[in-house]
C-alpha cells in the first residue's frame, strides 16, 4: 500500500484507513485557530506574559498544522521534523506557565507572578538573539555581500538603540544574561549567541542549560529521549536505519530494501504524540489566559477521546 509511486493514492487511503485520526487531529486543529482569535480578541496586552501568550498560541497553532497537513499527504517521516518542534514547544510551555514542577497535568494552575518573570526572560532572550544576528551582519560573520556604509552606520545605530531599550525596559534580565558576546574584542573572541538559555534563571547556576536538561528536571526525561532517538535521525544524517532495511540470508547476496519516502509505519505513534501535546497547550492557554476557551476545550476532549484512546502507541521499528 506504501509503495505505490502515486503519492496522491496513498495520501487518500491513509485518511480512509484511519479516519477516526483525521477527525480527531481536524478538530484539534480548529480548536486552536479558535484560540488564537479569543486570545487575540480577549486578552488585553497588560504585561509581558499577554504579550508572550499571544505568540505561544500562534506557534502552537501552527506548528500542529503543520503537522497534520503532512500526515495528511502521508508523509509520516518528513512530519518528524515539525512534530519535534512542537515537542520543544511543549515542554517551554510548560516551565513558562508552571516552573519546574515535576508533575503538572490538565488542572494544574499557573502562578501569575512567577509566569510574568518567566516570560520577561523569554522576551528579552529573543530580543537580544535579533542584537546578536545584526552584529553578525555587521561583521561580516555570515559572509554575503558587504554592506554600505550607511548601511553599516544604520545597523550600528539599530544595534546601539535595541541595547539601550532592553536595558531601560529590563534591567534585572538584561543585568543576568551578562554582556553581548558578540561585541567582545578581539574580534576573534565574539560568539553571535548568550551563552545561557532564557529558561536557566529559574533554576540554581549551571543546572540547567539545554532543553534535555529541562525535561529532564520536569520528570520528561524517558519522552525526551524516545522522541530525539526518532527526531533526531531525521533531522541530523547519520547512518541508514531510517531510509533502507538490510538482511543477510544465510546464503546469498546481503538484502537492501529502500522504504517509501511515504512510509506510513509510525503514524499512529506520531498522532497519539501530537494531539496529547496540543491538547495540554491549548487547556493551560485557555485556562490562564482565556477563559472563554476552556468549555470549547473540555468539549473537543470528549469528542476526540475516543478515537485516541483507540490508537496504539507503541514505538514501531520503522519509526525509531
Amino acid at each position: 500500500m506504501w509503495r505505490s509511486p502515486d503519492a496522491i493514492q496513498n495520501a487518500v487511503e491513509l485518511q480512509v484507513q484511519h479516519r477516526d485520526l483525521f477527525e480527531a487531529m481536524a478538530e484539534i486543529d480548529a480548536l486552536g485557530h479558535r484560540t488564537l482569535f479569543r486570545v487575540c480578541e480577549d486578552l488585553p496586552i497588560r504585561q509581558d506574559s499577554d504579550l508572550v501568550v499571544i505568540a505561544l498560541t500562534r506557534r502552537t497553532t501552527m506548528l500542529f498544522t503543520g503537522v497534520r497537513h503532512l500526515l495528511e499527504g502521508s508523509l509520516v517521516e518528513p512530519a518528524k521534523l515539525p512534530a519535534r518542534a512542537l515537542f520543544e514547544f511543549h515542554v517551554a510551555l510548560r516551565y513558562l506557565l508552571f516552573g519546574g514542577r515535576r508533575s503538572v497535568d490538565a488542572q494544574t494552575r499557573s502562578n501569575p507572578v512567577k509566569s510574568e518573570a518567566r516570560a520577561r526572560y523569554y522576551y528579552v532572550a529573543g530580543e537580544r538573539q535579533l542584537i546578536y544576528n545584526r552584529q553578525a551582519i555587521l561583521d561580516g560573520h555570515w559572509g554575503g555581500a558587504a554592506l554600505s556604509r550607511n548601511e553599516r552606520r544604520r545597523m550600528a545605530y539599530e544595534i546601539q538603540s535595541e541595547i539601550k531599550r532592553l536595558d531601560r525596559l529590563y534591567p534585572l534580565q538584561s543585568a543576568r544574561f551578562g554582556k553581548y558576546q558578540c561585541l567582545a574584542r578581539p574580534r576573534s573572541k565574539r560568539h553571535y549567541h548568550d551563552r545561557l538559555k532564557w529558561y536557566s534563571f529559574g533554576f540554581k547556576p549551571g543546572r540547567i542549560n539545554s532543553l534535555q536538561r529541562l525535561a529532564e528536571r520536569m520528570a520528561m526525561r524517558p519522552q525526551y529521549e524516545l522522541l530525539y532517538s526518532a527526531f533526531s535521525g531525521v533531522a541530523h544524517p547519520a547512518g541508514v536505519r531510517h531510509d533502507v532495511t538490510i538482511s543477510r540470508p544465510s546464503f546469498g547476496k546481503l538484502q537492501v530494501d529502500v522504504l517509501h519516502p511515504h512510509l506510513a509505519e509510525g503514524l499512529e505513534f506520531l498522532v497519539f504524540a501530537i494531539c496529547n501535546w496540543q491538547q495540554l497547550n491549548l487547556n493551560w492557554i485557555a485556562r490562564t489566559f482565556v477563559p472563554t476557551s476552556v468549555v470549547d476545550a473540555r468539549e473537543v476532549f470528549v469528542k476526540t477521546r475516543k478515537a485516541l484512546a483507540g490508537v496504539n502507541p507503541g514505538s514501531p521499528e520503522g519509526f525509531l
